[in-house]
């Protein structure tokens, strides 16, 4: 297989796994805010569960970025993905 396609099915594996943490994350935290219902006022109930399922995706994608980078050194798939960003290294490497 070549880099392209190695990258494309690595990117597509990343994307379901990243959708299957923001539901774990967003459902989490709403069951968090449901068995707080009684301690939280129901108008600050109702703004705070859009930020519940906001906070949800942006906690899944940082634990993703950190997932992948740890899944690209253990597995060593460097060598076999195309670079997609460009990585800052320091110029005295």
């Amino acid at each position: 297989m070549n880099k392209k396609l190695n990258t494309a099915i690595f990117i597509i594996a990343g994307t379901i796994v990243d959708v299957i943490l923001a539901f774990i994350f967003a459902s989490a935290l709403l069951l968090l805010l449901y068995a707080c219902r009684g301690l939280i006022p129901q108008t600050a109930m109702s703004l705070m569960v859009p930020v519940a399922v906001v906070a949800g995706i942006i906690i899944a994608m940082l634990i993703y970025q950190r997932l992948a980078a740890w899944v690209i050194e253990k597995f060593n798939l460097e060598d076999k993905l195309s670079p997609i960003f460009k990585t800052r290294k320091n110029p005295r490497d």
